[in-house]
């Protein structure tokens, strides 16, 4: 990073994708919303028709408008406690499911949902944002899916102070 630095003398930055994406999520969000935001990346394996999961998830967190990367720079690795919610497997069927526009829940999205709602109520409730913005390689486009996980996060949490939070 040094030396591009100094053969093209501006600033420079090497950061993960997760990261950057929080950044660019903060910019596009603007001030009101940017200040203290999660963002929360969900990549699922769809290479097999019939069995698709979810395989990695990462994380970054931005508080007071500037990245939170933790003192060893590890601040967002949440596999771990992926693992101890629940395997939250998706197959091929569910995922269609999440990427299809609904007017409701489909039952096959329940399990799911629900397990994906407990991990962001804590998460909520550790960093307590603004907003909580999801992206990644798993396509969501189900209004449904994400109006119900709305729901069951803000009743979820313990924190009760927030009366909204931005999905």
């Amino acid at each position: 990073a040094g030396k591009v630095r100094e053969r093209w003398n501006m600033p420079l930055v090497v950061e993960n994708d997760v990261k950057l994406a929080s950044w660019a999520e903060a910019e596009h969000l603007g001030a009101n919303l940017s200040d203290s935001l999660i963002f929360l990346a969900l990549n699922a394996s769809t290479d097999h028709a019939e069995s698709s999961e979810l395989y990695g998830m990462g994380m970054s967190v931005i508080q007071n408008g500037q990245l939170q990367p933790g003192i060893h720079n590890g601040a967002g690795e949440i596999d771990g406690l992926r693992k101890l919610i629940g395997d939250m497997k998706l197959n091929h069927e569910q995922i269609k499911l999440l990427n299809a526009p609904a007017n409701k829940l489909d039952n096959k999205l329940e399990p799911f949902t629900d397990q994906f709602s407990r991990l962001l109520s804590i998460l909520v409730d550790l960093v307590d944002p603004s907003a909580l913005v999801l992206g990644g390689s798993l396509e969501i486009g189900n209004d449904a899916f994400f109006k119900s996980l709305n729901e069951r996060v803000m009743k979820q949490r313990i924190l009760r102070g927030c009366k909204e939070l931005v999905v």
